[in-house]
């Protein structure tokens, strides 16, 4: 053996040495060395880490459910001592390519079918013990969308997207512009060129919500099965089948909801009452269902369909016997396109009933009471009784009157039936302005005085006196201030201390007597307790009632020439009929 060939032997052995430790170092797919990855695969755990994070989720995958498909991505672990892992994607073919087992396909499959497959492959080679094939990135792939969506065309979307991911991004509410073509014109007129213009065009969410349908979507899978979408029934039933995630190759078509005429819908006691979209195959659970259930003043004893003739001239009402059907689901009622259902509301008549007391009692403030049950009397020995301030004559009970209210204009289309008989009442009398004023205020005020003699009642109790509270009564208690207030055209108005026996005259003194322009013929007295207006003569000043002294008005000569004129007319009025039925005998 010469020199040359000897070096030659000892250059391969080195070479077959530096392998064989290159081998040791990254081992077979069991016997990594020490079970730890290298830094190019630490730092693709770590890419892998964050754009699993960017993924928005509804929550753990389901391996029975989820397709597999390529460039997802997997860690396959040998639990040993050490454990081994390799992070192995699925590669644009549909397979694993797993390191000394070989190629395995599993695109198409669930990945509960998927692992089962790769566990066997791996199976047939070595005896790993505990294995386990995990998902560690979902794919992304494209889908198409087409129909009557705003923005037609192909999306990217993720294996953990459902349908109607895809289709709220199409039916967005700014559209792409539209492209259309307007000639340029030479100075003599003719074109010469075209330009594009884009304008851009603006769909309203009503508009899309009208247009687009939501429960009668087709979804066609790449290997050309048809599946129907229904949004609203599964938001109903949370059942995966009416709004499935997306795979490969997807095709979504949307087509139009024509809601005026295919249409079921639900009115009364349910959640969201209103119109929906019609599917052959509707029941009457399934649309209560669809308009998330009934609510809590439900009458679930009994429904009614209206269904219409084809004319749409009559209509049959169907009584169906709810309780039977929450009771035995497969006894539920099909519905046609254009059956309106109605969910009667139960009567309740347990309701927070409260009145609020106030004033001069030992402990005022808001108090439940029984509908139509409780008395004045019991209220006020609720609140422990009335004080020794207490001012009887000038309490007052005001009602809440919820029948008869003023509507806004943006109120009309709301107007109860009660409203618009009151206005029809309000039409059939004329008020001056002043009335028409005070009215209307007190309209407005939503309150109504009752009449009650708190005097009779509790001091007399006189039983007779007694009244029955109603929801939400304000009942006060005035205090005693042992005054008389004196408003209006007098020196000094105000307060004045109370002196059992004096007359009106004797507070107008007190209180600076009548100025310049005061109209002596016209004062008034004014009870403290009902607001009442009388003539000085009928009725006894009590404390806390008021003495108005009016303005003199002053009359000018328009005034005076009317009064004559409509004297001078009646006159000649009279004397004409005089003359007319003496001439006639």
């Amino acid at each position: 053996m010469n020199m040359r060939t000897k070096i030659w032997l000892v250059l391969c052995l080195c070479t077959g040495l530096m392998y064989g430790q290159a081998q040791e170092k990254q081992g077979s797919i069991w016997d990594q060395t020490g079970g730890k990855t290298s830094q190019t695969d630490q730092k693709g755990k770590d890419d892998i880490g964050q754009r699993i994070a960017s993924i928005p989720m509804e929550g753990p995958v389901d391996p029975k459910q989820y397709i597999v498909g390529p460039s997802d991505m997997f860690a396959l672990t040998f639990w040993g001592a050490p454990p081994l892992e390799y992070t192995l994607p699925v590669t644009p073919e549909g397979t694993l390519l797993i390191p000394t087992v070989g190629e395995v396909r599993v695109a198409d499959m669930t990945l509960a079918a998927a692992r089962s497959r790769v566990v066997e492959a791996v199976e047939k080679k070595y005896h790993p013990g505990s294995l386990t094939m995990t998902l560690i990135r979902p794919r992304s792939f494209i889908v198409s969308l087409r129909g009557v969506v705003s923005k037609p065309g192909q999306y990217i979307a993720s294996a953990v997207d459902r349908v109607e991911k895809i289709i709220s991004q199409g039916a967005s509410v700014n559209t792409p512009a539209t492209t259309f073509t307007i000639p340029a014109l030479t100075s003599t007129g003719l074109p010469v060129m075209q330009d594009d213009f884009r304008v851009p065009k603006i769909n309203t969410k009503s508009e899309i919500d009208e247009q687009v349908s939501t429960r009668n979507i087709k979804l066609v899978r790449r290997n050309g099965d048809t599946l129907r979408v229904d949004i609203p029934k599964y938001y109903a039933t949370l059942d995966n089948r009416y709004n499935p995630f997306l795979v490969d190759g997807d095709l979504i078509i949307v087509p139009s909801k024509a809601l005026s005429m295919n249409f079921v819908s639900i009115h009364g006691a349910v959640n969201i009452a209103g119109r929906y979209e019609f599917v052959d195959g509707d029941s009457l659970l399934g649309l209560i269902s669809i308009a998330q259930g009934l609510n809590t003043t439900a009458d679930r004893r009994t429904a009614t369909i209206y269904r219409a003739e084809s004319a749409g001239e009559n209509t049959q009402e169907l009584a169906v016997n709810l309780e039977a059907l929450l009771a035995d689901k497969s006894r539920d009622v099909p519905l046609q396109r254009g059956d309106r259902v109605l969910i009667p509301f139960r009567v309740e008549k347990r309701r927070d009933y409260y009145v609020t007391i106030g004033g001069e009692v030992v402990s005022p403030g808001i108090y439940p009471i029984a509908r139509e049950s409780t008395k004045l009397s019991a209220l006020i020995r609720s609140a422990g009784g009335i004080t020794d301030r207490a001012l009887l004559n000038s309490s007052i009970f005001w009602r809440k009157d919820d029948k008869i209210t003023i509507p806004d204009a943006s109120q009309l289309d709301y107007m109860n039936v009660s409203q618009l008989e009151y206005s029809k009442y309000l039409r059939a009398h004329q008020f001056g302005m002043i009335d028409s004023n005070y009215f209307f205020l007190d309209l407005k005020a939503g309150r109504q005085p009752v009449v009650v003699s708190f005097k009779e009642l509790i001091v007399s109790k006189d039983s007779t006196r007694d009244v029955t509270l109603r929801h939400e009564d304000f009942i006060y208690i005035a205090s005693n201030e042992h005054s008389v207030l004196v408003q209006g055209q007098v020196g000094e108005p105000g307060y004045v201390a109370f002196v059992p026996g004096a007359d009106y005259r004797y507070y107008i003194r007190k209180a600076g007597d009548y100025q310049e322009y005061a109209d002596e013929g016209e004062v008034r007295i004014i009870k403290g307790g009902s607001f009442s207006w009388f003539e000085p003569g009928d009725t006894k000043i009590e404390s806390g009632d008021r003495i108005w002294v009016p303005k003199l008005t002053k009359k000018n000569f328009t005034y005076y020439f009317n009064f004559v004129r409509d004297v001078t007319t009646v006159v000649i009025s009279l004397a004409t009929l005089i003359y007319i039925s003496r001439s006639t005998k």
